[in-house]
């Protein structure tokens, strides 16, 4: 990206292995990083030998679930729905088999998904509206796989339903994406006149993905009438996406 590299990340955290074995960790300072790159230098010389680099963005606070972090091999667990930060991993292997200097580009991949559900032209009588997608991933490796089925859900009482005043309402989530070989389920329940039982409850798409780095909306219209069979439901992906979460909302930039 050509954003300013300070501006993307709010901290970067580091391992350095050698032969599997951590030989350097480091809180990285990137405050003077305002270039879309940052340098790394490790704080001693090497010596001859295989190593990984692996670099964790916007992880503080969020560290590796992996119980041992002096293996390359460590993992990030999903933090929920209410984490608003970006996570972004790499992890980058070379070899040291000369006195000379190299340099090496590596390059750090976001590791969530956004999800965006917009529901449209919502009736007074919805009281409530409860929206989920299965099949998700609820880990994520270095290696860029993901594994550990996730069930995301939310409800959403009448006092939550803040229309614009066109009857519209929309929000977003971080979610890891849709586990390798799978389709997510796309469920929705609504209630109405409050009642506590949902008067609809449908799979209403079963060729969800979720996919890492990039915006997916789904979509409800509700329609002009009254009756499920005005119900609409639209999939689109923006592949060309390369935004951030904005922290604290639920904003796109």
């Amino acid at each position: 990206s050509a954003a300013r590299f300070n501006e993307r990340l709010d901290n970067l955290t580091s391992y350095l292995f050698k032969d599997d074995k951590q030989v350097e960790r480091g809180t990285l300072d990137i405050s003077s990083a305002t270039g879309p790159a940052y340098t790394f230098n490790p704080s001693s010389p090497l010596t001859f030998g295989d190593y990984t680099l692996v670099l964790l963005g916007d992880t503080a606070g969020h560290m590796p679930a992996h119980p041992d972090v002096n293996k390359p091999d460590m993992d990030l667990s999903y933090p929920g729905p209410e984490q608003t930060e970006d996570y972004f991993i790499d992890r980058f292997s070379f070899t040291v088999d000369s006195k000379e200097d190299r340099s090496y580009t590596t390059q750090l991949q976001r590791v969530q998904g956004i999800v965006r559900f917009n529901f449209l032209n919502v009736p007074d009588y919805i009281t409530g509206i409860e929206t989920s997608l299965d099949e998700l991933s609820s880990h994520s490796f270095l290696d860029g796989s993901y594994s550990n089925a996730y069930l995301f859900s939310r409800y959403m009482p009448e006092s939550a339903l803040e229309r614009d005043e066109n009857n519209n309402l929309s929000f977003s989530v971080m979610l890891f994406p849709t586990l390798d070989e799978e389709q997510t389920d796309w469920r929705v329940k609504l209630y109405r006149d409050g009642n506590s039982a949902p008067y609809y409850d449908e799979l209403v798409r079963t060729d969800v993905e979720v996919l890492r780095n990039q915006l997916i909306d789904l979509t409800m219209d509700f329609g002009q009438g009254t009756g499920t069979g005005d119900f609409r439901f639209y999939i689109e992906l923006n592949k060309q996406w390369d935004g951030w979460h904005n922290v604290g909302g639920s904003f796109l930039n």
